[in-house]
Formats: structure tokens, C-alpha cells, sequence
């Protein structure tokens, strides 16, 4: 305004405030160098944790490991508590059980898509194992892109076309055929050297269309991605045994994209409550929960 490059309306405009309001604030400091220039902070002051709030991150953290901050201000709101994600994020970094990380704040330039109902697309990938005890070792899932349920897994040597196929099967035993599987481009779900396709030819035999993800977009099977992350996180906190930490995973875990009246869904409800049915569920000799 000194420099007379925008009038006060303008500068009032583009500071989305009233010309009065503007012309006010240059009469109040035309004379005063910027440096002497200081203005207060504006907003509540910032309130410290209560030890009871303290503990009720600590309590739902104990029945549910690996939950994250917003997770967390849902599953405690369900049970009236109100503490926002922000102080659970600050509590949760100060006692080493996150980390800030910078690009989650970042705005998404993309919409995460998402199935209305179950068993209409299933998402499946292999995964090389970075566990010391599982070190080496081929995971494939195949998990319901509407209520995030893994429908079947195996752990394998190798990451074949043969073991692809023979988890698929047993998972639709369990779950029911979905209409529609996506995968990447990975030799397993591919043409071999005979542009020969066995895999996409049996899951089409049984009624299951295969569509392949775009090249060089990883976004398309994130959340195969994202669930290959949380597996590798959870092993250590349930003994490096993969079957109980996917009993968590689809049983126990309330999964913070599964909000159904403002309430977060565990896998299995969001499965059932989307449109299909599990025949059975059980519990085998070891303790662990299992589809039927």
C-alpha cells in the first residue's frame, strides 16, 4: 500500500478482510519498522493430557496394536471419550509409538475408490516376507476391496502360478466367488513364455473376471500394499505367527476406511453387512479363528 501497487480495497480482498478493517491496521503500523512488528499467537492455548485420557490411549492401544491416531478418536469416541486425533498423534510420537510424517499431511490429489458391495471385486498381490523368521517367504492375499476382509492368504516358497490359483480356490470355499479380481502385472497372473495364461483362464472358468492393474501405478492395488505393511508391523507384537495376525486382522481390528453410523467395522462385519455371508467361523485346535 506504501508502494501504491494495490489500492486498500484490493489488498483487503486478497486478505479476505474489510476495507475498514485493512485501512485500519495501515494507519496502525505505517510508522513502525517490520522487524518491531510483532503480532500474538491467536487461538486456544494448547492443554496438556490428562493421565486419564493417557490411559485410555493406552487402554485401546492394548486390545488394538498398530491402531493409528484417528483410529484411535473413533474407537474412544464410541465409547464417549473425546480426545482428538491430534493430541493422540503428539502422545503417541513422544512415547516412540509413531512418527511424524510429513507427506501424510499433504492433500491427496486422488479420490480413494472403494466397492458398495462384498464380493464384487477382490484385490490380490504376492509379498516377500521382511520378518527374520519369515524371511524370504511368499505371501499372496487376496483381500475384498468393499469390507478390506483378506477371504485367503498362503505363505509359500515360492510365488508360482500354481499357489495363486490353490489359495483363489480355497478362499472362494470359504467366502463365496467374486465377481471381478485385480491384480498387477506380475509373471504369476500374466502370460509365461508360451503366452500361455493359466491363471486368468481358471478364475475365468469359475466365473471371475481378471483385470490387471495400470503399469507404473501402484495406487490401483494399494490396499494390498497397505495391508502388507500392516502384517509385517503387527508379527512381532503376536509372536511372528501369521495365522493369529490374521485372525486379528479380519476379527478383531476396526478398520479406520469401515465407518457404518459412526461407528468403525471390523473386516468380517463390513463383509457381512455389504451383502455376502461367511458359512461358518470357528475355532481350531490352536486357538485361532478361521473362516469355514
Amino acid at each position: 500500500m506504501k508502494k501504491g501497487e494495490l489500492s486498500v480495497f484490493r489488498t483487503s480482498k486478497q486478505q479476505s478482510i474489510t476495507p475498514q478493517y485493512c485501512g485500519r491496521l495501515y494507519r496502525r503500523f505505517a510508522r513502525i519498522p517490520l522487524y518491531k512488528i510483532k503480532l500474538p499467537q491467536y487461538g486456544r492455548k494448547p492443554t496438556k493430557l490428562t493421565e486419564m485420557d493417557a490411559n485410555a490411549i493406552r487402554r485401546v492401544l492394548y486390545y488394538y496394536p498398530g491402531t493409528g491416531a484417528v483410529s484411535i478418536e473413533k474407537l474412544l469416541l464410541s465409547e464417549g471419550v473425546h480426545i482428538s486425533h491430534n493430541k493422540i498423534h503428539s502422545f503417541l510420537i513422544g512415547n516412540g509409538l509413531s512418527r511424524a510424517e510429513s507427506n501424510k499431511s499433504k492433500r491427496r490429489k486422488w479420490i480413494r475408490y472403494e466397492r458398495k458391495h462384498s464380493n464384487s471385486l477382490w484385490h490380490t498381490d504376492y509379498h516377500e516376507m521382511n520378518n527374520p523368521e519369515l524371511e524370504g517367504k511368499q505371501l499372496i492375499s487376496y483381500e475384498d476391496d468393499a469390507s478390506r476382509l483378506i477371504t485367503g492368504y498362503g505363505l509359500f516358497d515360492n510365488a508360482t502360478t500354481r499357489n495363486a490359483i490353490d489359495t483363489f480356490k480355497k478362499a472362494v470355499e470359504q467366502c463365496g466367488l467374486p465377481r471381478q479380481l485385480i491384480s498387477d502385472h506380475g509373471t504369476q497372473f500374466c502370460e509365461d513364455e508360451e503366452d500361455h495364461n493359466l491363471f486368468r483362464e481358471t478364475i475365468q472358468d469359475m466365473g471371475t473376471e481378471h483385470i490387471l492393474a495400470r503399469v507404473k501405478h501402484p495406487q490401483t492395488n494399494g490396499k494390498m500394499e497397505r495391508f502388507f505393511y500392516t502384517v509385517e508391523s503387527l508379527l512381532p507384537r503376536f509372536d511372528n505367527d501369521l495365522d493369529k495376525v490374521i485372525a486379528y486382522y479380519n476379527f478383531m481390528k476396526q478398520h479406520m476406511g469401515l465407518l457404518h453410523e459412526g461407528r468403525l467395522l471390523r473386516p468380517y462385519e463390513a463383509f457381512v453387512l455389504k451383502g455376502s455371508t461367511i458359512r461358518a467361523v470357528y475355532i481350531n485346535e490352536r486357538g485361532e479363528v478361521r473362516l469355514s
